[in-house]
C-alpha cells in the first residue's frame, strides 16, 4: 500500500502488509499479520495493531503504537511518541537531531534505546546513548571518522557524523551509521544494522540479519543466513543489494524500482 504526497489514511489487511506513507501527515494501520509500516516524511500516526510489526516514523513528529505482539519501533528525526503496548517490544528513540522523544514501553518485557533527555516509562531494559562507553557494551562515535569494534557479546554501536567503520564481531549486535559514508559489519550472530544518511556499505555477515540501507547510494550484503534487507528510502539514489549466494538460505529484500538486487529468494519492489 503506497500513499501520495498528501495526507493519507492507509489501512492494511489481516495478512502481512507493506505500507508506505510517503510525504504528508499520514495515518497508517497494519491490522493483523506481521506488517512493515514506513511513515516517511511528515507527522504520521502509525498503528501496528495485532502481530509482530516493524514501524519506522521517519522525519517529522510521529506517533507510533505497536499494538499487541512483539514489535520493533523506530522513531527517526523529530519529537516522536512511541508506545509499545502489549508484547515484548524493541523501541529505538533518540534521533540524531536532538529532539525529545517520549517512550512508553507498555506491557511485556521491553527494551528501549533512548537519549539522556528522552522520556521513558514501563521499560524493563533501557540503553541510554552517552558520550562514553558504559557497562553493557554500548559504543558511541564522534563527529569525525571513527573505527569502532564491538565484542563477542551483544553490542550497541552508534557512529553519528563522519565516515565510520562499525564492526559488531560476535553476538546479536545493533549498529547505527547515522550521518556520513559508513561501513557496517555485523559479524557473527543475528544483527540489526542501519546505514542512515550517506553512501553506506552494510554487511550482515553470518547469521540471520536485519539490514536497512537508509538514504544515499548504498550497498547491502546479506552474507550467510536468512536475511531481511530494506533498501527503500525517500530519495532517488540507486542501491545495490546482494542477499548472499549461499545454498539453503532464504532471504527477503525490499527495494525501489531501479535498484539492483541479486540472490534474493523473495523480492518486494516499491515502484513509486
Amino acid at each position: 500500500v503506497v500513499g501520495t504526497a498528501g495526507d493519507d489514511t492507509l489501512t492494511g489487511t489481516e495478512n502481512r502488509d507493506y505500507i508506505f506513507g510517503k510525504a504528508g501527515d499520514d495515518s497508517l494501520a497494519g491490522l493483523g499479520g506481521s506488517d512493515y509500516l514506513f511513515g516517511q516524511r511528515g507527522s504520521d500516526v502509525i498503528s501496528g495493531d495485532a502481530g509482530r510489526d516493524y514501524a519506522w516514523g521517519g522525519p517529522g513528529g510521529d506517533s507510533l503504537d505497536g499494538g499487541a505482539g512483539p514489535d520493533w519501533l523506530y522513531a527517526g528525526a523529530g519529537a516522536d511518541t512511541l508506545d509499545g503496548s502489549e508484547g515484548n517490544d524493541h523501541i529505538y528513540a533518540g534521533g540524531a537531531d536532538g529532539a525529545i522523544d517520549t517512550v512508553d514501553c507498555g506491557a511485556g518485557w521491553d527494551v528501549a534505546i533512548v537519549r539522556s533527555n528522552d522520556q521513558h516509562a514501563n521499560c524493563e531494559r533501557v540503553h541510554v546513548r552517552l558520550a562514553r562507553r558504559p557497562a553493557g557494551h554500548t559504543f558511541k562515535g564522534t563527529s569525525g571518522n571513527d573505527v569502532i569494534t564491538g565484542t563477542e557479546e551483544r553490542d550497541f554501536i552508534f557512529g553519528f557524523a563522519g565516515d565510520d567503520v562499525l564492526s559488531g564481531l560476535g553476538g546479536s549486535d545493533f549498529l547505527w551509521g547515522n550521518r556520513g559514508n559508513d561501513t557496517l559489519n555485523g559479524g557473527d550472530g543475528r544483527d540489526w544494522a542501519f546505514g542512515g544518511e550517506g553512501d553506506d556499505t552494510v554487511n550482515g555477515d553470518a547469521g540471520r540479519d536485519h539490514l536497512w540501507a537508509g538514504r544515499g547510494m548504498d550497498t547491502v550484503n546479506g552474507g550467510n543466513g536468512n536475511d531481511d534487507i530494506h533498501a527503500v528510502a525517500d530519495d532517488a539514489a540507486v542501491d545495490t543489494v546482494d542477499c548472499g549466494e549461499n545454498e539453503g538460505d532464504w532471504d527477503r529484500a525490499i527495494i525501489r524500482a531501479g535498484d539492483t538486487a541479486v540472490n534474493c529468494e523473495r523480492l518486494v519492489i516499491f515502484s513509486s
